[in-house]
């Protein structure tokens, strides 16, 4: 009964209207008996088709030729109230003809119908609308025969767009893709206008970017597959207004879409000949199809760019198509936080910004990005990080090069998260940066405000401004450090094949130092260090080793008057200054 309510209602009048207009020989009309609910037939009266398992023949109307030939498809009701008038006539009629029993069932079934009446269209694509809110849906007409697709209002609950395409595929509020027959072409559905004739064999969309790819079938086949057509196609583009912006001499188009907050930046590869090429938005072909591998466009820093190989070597070009580098490198990988490529020759890797410029040295034997803990991150100011690894040992970097910790660790992210941890403690460039930053942002004490407003406009001047103002942030840097720990001294064991002891700094980064002592004078510097040891870490004189605070120069003087040296084996290159304690007080 669920299939075609209109049908039932046809049959039952039909069977109805003759059984009431009997009338006797002498012309007196007579009422009909009652009748008996009908029992389960083996054929049907009809067609003589065997029933199964069917109670009544109506029930099997899809398949009854007799019934088959009243199916027609119902008009849209006016309104409840007529269905409800109709519903209790017809109901009133049948209960006369054939019984209550069946009329019950049928009362029923008209009930269900006028409940449904306000719903005529299923959504085809789930998604696919437009407007506010997806006021219009691509739906079909589920009271038609057809199942034709059209364009439902669902705030007015009507048909925008009647419902007699194959398919529909929105491009927002103006143009719709369009199946007709075996054909594709762009209609206005707002006003049911062709817009692009259908004269197009295949089609793809990118959703929510309006635009269009229809290809035209160039094979020989009479009736080709989708495979077939996909295979021997000239593909162009079309926009949401109905404009050719990509002509049809494309093998293949692909949509490269990204979305940046508002703003979509939508790039199409086109493919021809076997190689690959790139159209921007606009439909500008901004490189010709002569590549193995287009990226398509990409956000890398703030900056589109597009990374692309020719010659098993790729190259990085802005989002115009001017290159930013050469070919050089023999793989790429375009990503939001960097192109991280490998160095012909040496095979080590590197990594560029979105204008092609060298951020992270090609002198690493892996690359990759970092995803730190949340606190960690916000502790040293860096949000995005990337790992480095040379020999078996790694580093971390920001994405802009900055060094937060020096390639010397294991391969344990969590021992890089609690190294990264002390940063701000022990970090010289982390120093650095936060007193830079400091002070450009800054008014100084002794600059005036056009002084201040100039610096800032004219990077030369802000550099110089920077040099000068930085110009003792070593010895500041160590008097910070030496004020949130005091020098301590402690005595490790004694190493008799390398005739050295291991003198301890307990609290710092660099903390452990090899003091040479002549293997018969080891025990006496051992009974003495208690006493000597005070004095010796008042004579310390500390400079800045491997980014943080270390020991230039200790001096031990035995009670009897002998002295011992230690010097650190990086003072020979070193070209800045040594502090003693007394000028980091």
């Amino acid at each position: 009964m669920k299939k075609s309510h209109s049908l039932i209602l046809m049959l039952f009048v039909a069977l109805a209207l003759p059984l009431a207009a009997q009338e006797m020989p002498h012309g007196e009309a007579v009422k009909s008996p009652t009748p008996t609910p009908q029992k389960q037939k083996k054929t049907c009266a009809y067609c003589g088709i065997e029933m199964r398992n069917v109670t009544y023949p109506w029930m099997h109307f899809e398949w009854c030729p007799y019934y088959r030939a009243q199916n027609t498809a119902p008009s849209r009701p006016a309104g409840p109230t007529s269905k409800q008038i109709v519903a209790q006539a017809t109901t009133e009629a049948i209960t006369t003809a054939i019984g209550q029993s069946l009329a019950n069932d049928v009362s029923r079934a008209i009930d269900e119908y006028a409940a449904s009446a306000s719903k005529v269209y299923v959504n085809k694509n789930p998604g696919e609308s437009a407007g506010e809110k997806g006021r219009y849906v691509v739906g079909v007409d589920e009271l038609s025969l057809s199942k034709k697709v059209g364009v439902y209002d669902n705030t007015y609950r009507t048909w925008k767009l009647k419902a007699k395409y194959k398919d529909l595929r929105l491009l927002g509020m103006d143009a719709a893709i369009a199946v007709k027959g075996d054909k594709v072409g762009l209609i206005d559905w707002w006003s049911d206008r062709e817009v692009v004739p259908f004269e197009y064999d295949i089609w793809s969309f990118e959703r929510n970017c309006y635009f269009a790819a229809l290809g035209r079938y160039t094979g020989t086949e009479r009736n080709p597959s989708i495979a077939e057509i996909r295979k021997h196609s000239l593909w162009g583009v079309w926009d949401d207004k109905g404009k050719n912006i990509v002509p049809v001499e494309y093998d293949s188009i692909q949509y490269c879409s990204l979305q940046y907050g508002d703003k979509w930046v939508l790039s199409l590869t086109v493919f021809k000949n076997g190689m690959k090429g790139l159209c921007d938005y606009d439909g500008v072909l901004v490189l010709k199809p002569e590549y193995s591998w287009v990226s398509g466009v990409r956000k890398v820093q703030g900056d589109y760019c597009i990374g692309a190989q020719r010659d098993r070597l790729c190259g990085l070009y802005d989002a115009a198509g001017k290159a930013l580098t050469e070919h050089k490198y023999p793989w790429m990988s375009v990503q939001t936080y960097g192109v991280v490529a490998r160095e012909q020759g040496r095979g080590t890797y590197g990594m560029l910004d979105g204008k092609g410029r060298t951020v992270i040295p090609f002198e690493f034997d892996t690359l990759r990005y970092f995803d730190a803990v949340d606190s960690v991150r916000r502790k040293i100011g860096v949000s995005q990080l990337v790992a480095v690894e040379k020999n078996g040992q790694w580093g971390v970097r920001s994405i802009f090069g900055q060094e937060i910790l020096k390639v010397r660790y294991p391969k344990d992210f969590r021992a890089l998260n609690l190294a990264m941890a002390r940063v701000t403690d022990y970090s010289y460039s982390w120093y650095l940066r936060k007193r830079a930053a400091q002070i450009i942002d800054t008014k100084g004490e002794f600059e005036t405000t056009a002084e201040f407003e100039a610096r800032k406009k004219d990077p030369a001047v802000q550099q110089n401004f920077l040099e000068n103002e930085l110009k003792d942030a070593d010895r500041d840097f160590l008097k910070q450090q030496v004020a949130r720990q005091k020098i301590s001294l402690l005595l490790g064991e004694y190493n008799a094949d390398q005739g050295c002891f291991k003198i301890i700094t307990p609290g710092y980064t660099e903390n452990s130092y090899q003091l040479y002592i002549k293997r018969e004078d080891a025990k006496q510097f051992k009974e003495s260090f208690g006493a000597m040891k005070e004095a010796s870490a008042a004579s310390v004189k500390l400079f800045v080793h491997d980014d943080a605070l270390a020991v230039a120069w200790i001096q031990f003087v035995m009670p009897d008057g002998r002295t011992y040296d230690y010097i650190h084996p990086a003072l020979e290159d070193y070209d800045g200054k040594a502090y003693s304690i007394d000028e980091l007080k």
